[in-house]
């Protein structure tokens, strides 16, 4: 199993990990002094092909410029010379078609950052690392320029891009995006057959990292019901890996909790028999009125459609809350007029609806504000009076 280092950032030993088969490009105007030190130290290139176990011709051609050496070979190479990379090489490349992308010598180590925490929380929902490449799926093209803006931030020069539509727009990046991903932290695979966790730097990072994380997170697989008031996502997971999904959104709670956002609860939904086998999925549900005006500030949506859902549902929500007390207001007003009324009574008076008024009568009965008599004929209502005591 390939173990990832979660430090604060990826050096190119990482990146020699995640992909033994990486080249190195060397510089040219080295080379000579290259050739030179080794003819000092060995007296011929054969003799110290022999050393490191290599092919003369090999060997030679690698320090004639003519072909480009993996990294882990030329590592090899300059430590027993006593060189640095950075003095000798110039960029490292994908063996991978394509391969005109590269990252200079110069940018390692690179340094864990939001647009890298966005990335890889979309790898997590609509994005998929395989073996060779990192694809992004999505009907909303907001979320597509979103992807390619963040991906051409990364320090990776000439990024290739492959473009289709089939009921939504697919983008795909070439082995160095991915290898990058996978170096942060990025899930490889199908990720309901494959267990998976948050990366530690995204976890324990920045309020401004989680928050990156998060929203990338949300715009692929989070939506905002209305109707129930909520926010919520939806996981699915091989049964078999049950207790990784429920680790997963417990990092997920614990997250929003360091964003403000308390009270996130999980359950499990349905189990379903299909092309990856038996699996489950579980729901994460975000509510009430300050947890939505948190997550607006501190994670929020790019998704156009969300982002307004969540506007709207933050004002219809105020406006509820407000009216709960403008109404509370009003009952206690009218109980101070009058001796008693009953539910139907004050309904009226108040005008909102029977069960309505019923609710904040019950309310305000469990805050000790009011009382009801016990009616003497059966089927006659309760009548409602001030508590004065």
């Amino acid at each position: 199993m390939l173990v990832i280092r979660m430090e604060f950032e990826i050096t190119l030993e990482d990146l020699q990990r995640i992909d033994p088969r990486i080249f190195v490009v060397l510089n040219e105007d080295k080379l000579k002094e290259i050739r030179q030190i080794i003819k000092n130290r060995h007296k011929t290139i054969k003799q110290f092909s022999k050393i490191i176990e290599c092919n003369e011709s090999f060997l030679g051609n690698i320090l004639r410029g003519e072909r480009k050496p993996k990294l882990i070979f030329f590592q090899k190479i300059r430590k027993l010379l006593d060189v640095e990379l950075i003095d000798i090489a110039n960029r490292v490349v994908s063996k991978i078609r394509p391969n005109t992308c590269f990252i200079d010598i110069k940018s390692f180590p690179i340094k864990f950052s939001t647009t890298l925490a966005s990335l890889v929380g979309h790898s997590f929902g609509d994005g998929h690392l395989n073996d060779r490449t990192f694809s992004f799926t999505n009907k909303y093209p907001e979320l597509i320029d979103d992807v390619i803006e963040k991906v051409h931030k990364l320090p990776i020069q000439k990024i290739t891009m492959n473009k289709r539509f089939h009921k939504a727009i697919m983008i795909e990046f070439p082995k160095l995006v991915r290898d990058v991903l996978v170096a942060s932290g990025g899930p490889v695979g199908n990720k309901i057959k494959k267990s998976f966790k948050i990366p530690g730097w995204i976890k324990d990072g920045s309020t401004e990292i989680k928050g990156s994380f998060l929203q990338a997170l949300f715009d692929d697989e989070g939506s905002v019901k209305a109707k129930s008031r909520e926010i919520v996502i939806r996981f699915h997971k091989a049964i078999e890996l049950a207790e990784n999904l429920h680790q997963f959104l417990e990092d997920v709670k614990f997250m929003l909790k360091e964003l403000g956002i308390e009270g996130a609860t999980t359950k499990e939904s349905h189990r379903h028999e299909g092309i990856n086998g038996k699996t489950l999925e579980k729901i994460l549900r975000i509510c009430g009125t300050f947890n939505f005006v948190k997550f607006q500030e501190n994670i929020g949506f790019v998704n156009p459609r969300k982002k307004e859902s969540l506007k709207r549902m933050i004002k219809n929500t105020q406006k509820l809350q407000l009216r709960v007390g403008e109404a509370k207001n009003k009952i206690i007003g009218l109980l101070k007029n009058s001796s008693q009324l009953n539910t139907l009574e004050i309904a009226k008076l108040v005008e909102i609806s029977h069960m309505a008024t019923l609710f904040h009568l019950r309310q305000l009965e469990k805050e000790i504000l009011i009382k009801r008599t016990r009616p003497f004929q059966p089927r006659k209502p309760h009548l409602w009076f001030l508590n004065i005591n």
